[in-house]
């Protein structure tokens, strides 16, 4: 999937991209020289990829269609979190003498606890002890951590897509709902997929949360 980019990249790679059997989908609203040079042109009312963004998450989010190991092992899904008293949501975690959290907490599948996993490294595989752990992407019912109610980064993250529907972005778009979802549903079963956010986004004030969202979705497929 691209968003607005350069026609000629896209056309010296349209060639090889075919002998691989790659598909090239178009978002644009212009049928430019890449939207003519790719598979499908989608055109898409300009300044509003943000929500054909979001209900690809809600799609991929719903449909399972992300590597699970991926983000149990490198993101921050499986980690506890709850909603303070102003309704933002904390990462579980122990501080350290500099302020700066020093470990994180997840559900472990194997041994069923809630272990901590040291702060900023490249793999959650190992506790905090050097145990090895699965985190589980998704938290027990009514699990606790210091007498507080908790669930995973995960958890909050697919409550808060539920709103974000291929109708609704549909209507903001004018991209077919069954569109959205068919293309959310081939990226996801693809591997490997990607997300080009092309270089026209500057424009929009908006740019910093859909390249977000698209690190996002791109974190969704490992």
């Amino acid at each position: 999937i691209e968003g607005w980019g350069s026609p000629v990249a896209c056309i010296k790679a349209n060639a090889s991209r075919k002998e691989r059997h790659a598909k090239l989908y178009q978002i644009e609203p212009r049928l430019s020289k890449t939207a003519a040079n790719a598979d499908k042109w989608i055109p898409v009312k300009p300044g509003t990829d943000h929500a054909f963004f979001l209900a690809m998450l809600h799609i991929l989010l719903r449909e399972q269609l992300y590597d699970k190991s991926f983000i149990q092992k490198h993101t921050n899904a499986p980690f506890l979190a709850f909603k303070d008293k102003n309704g933002m949501v904390q990462l579980a975690a122990d501080m350290g003498r500099d302020g700066k959290p020093s470990a994180f907490y997840v559900y472990d599948e194997v041994s069923r606890r809630t272990i901590s996993v040291p702060a900023y490294t490249n793999t959650n595989e190992f506790a905090k002890n050097k145990q090895r752990v699965i985190p589980a992407v998704e938290a027990p019912e009514n699990l606790r951590w210091k007498g507080q109610k908790v669930q995973t980064v995960f958890d909050f993250f697919v409550e808060e897509s539920e709103p974000y529907t291929a109708e609704w972005a549909a209507e903001i778009t004018d991209i077919p709902a069954e569109t959205i979802e068919r293309i959310a549903v081939e990226f996801g079963q693809a591997r490997p997929a990607m997300v080009d956010p092309g270089w026209m986004g500057a424009r929009y004030h908006h740019v910093i949360g859909q390249r977000r969202l698209q690190a996002i979705i791109q974190t969704l497929v490992g």
